[in-house]
């Protein structure tokens, strides 16, 4: 009734919940899957060594094209020729008892463990997808530092490696990494320290003329307007 690649299943679901691998339809689509090709190729290939090749990987081989990789399916795949007569009497009942109850079981515990006990956020939410027009384009400006979400995504499908982390946790990172970098060679710096300290300003009752004269003298954007009776600043 236990199916040894569990263990491996249990590492990923209990102690990197937010990995992609630990997610419920990597996890479940990638045992059952996987479940499926060991039974096929124990039952059709007497050659041990050949069947247990090509259970590895055509079991990796369907993750990848369902978009349900999940390592420890591969280790089942292997379980119906290792085990011999024991397991392949069963035929594809095996993939229902004992591999789904396993599953099932530990997804369950998993989304108790992580949700209620531990107060993760499991399973993962899925990315938003965002709605593209041609005719509403929006264009960041060139001379912005850091980098895009779009920056991000060409990255990762340049070098085309996997990387067992999500996408959001990848931007939080390189974030962080750049604000350390910033604080790192510039040090922490104040509002005090870039803050325009002798402000222009105009009274409540100034002409327009008057006010558009003193910003195209002094190459001003905007400038407070202070009203002198109530004590606002309005802008």
């Amino acid at each position: 009734m236990i199916v040894a690649s569990m263990g491996a299943s249990a590492i990923i679901l209990f102690f990197i919940p937010s990995s992609p691998l630990a997610q419920p339809w990597p996890f479940v689509g990638g045992q059952l899957v996987s479940a499926i090709v060991g039974v096929a190729c124990a039952l059709n290939i007497s050659e041990t060594s050949t069947a247990a090749a090509t259970a590895v990987g055509g079991s990796v081989l369907i993750m990848l094209l369902m978009r349900c990789l999940h390592p420890p399916g591969a280790a089942t795949s292997l379980t119906p020729i290792m085990a011999g007569t024991s397991i392949t009497s069963l035929g594809y009942s095996f993939v229902l008892v004992p591999v789904a109850v396993n599953v099932v079981t530990l997804l369950l515990l998993a989304i108790v463990v992580n949700r209620w006990v531990m107060n993760r956020g499991y399973p993962s939410p899925l990315p938003l997808k965002k709605e593209t027009s041609q005719k509403q384009t929006v264009t960041e400006p060139s001379h912005h530092i850091g980098f895009s979400e779009q920056d991000l995504t060409s990255a990762l499908r340049d070098i085309d490696v996997f990387i067992d982390m999500t996408h959001a946790e990848l931007s939080h990172l390189l974030t962080q990494a750049e604000m350390n970098a910033f604080k790192r060679i510039r040090g922490n710096i104040l509002c005090a320290d870039i803050m325009i300290k002798d402000v222009t300003t105009v009274e409540f009752g100034t002409e327009v003329e008057q006010a558009w004269g003193i910003m195209q003298n002094k190459d001003l954007k905007a400038m407070p307007v202070v009203d002198s009776d109530s004590g606002f600043v309005k802008l």
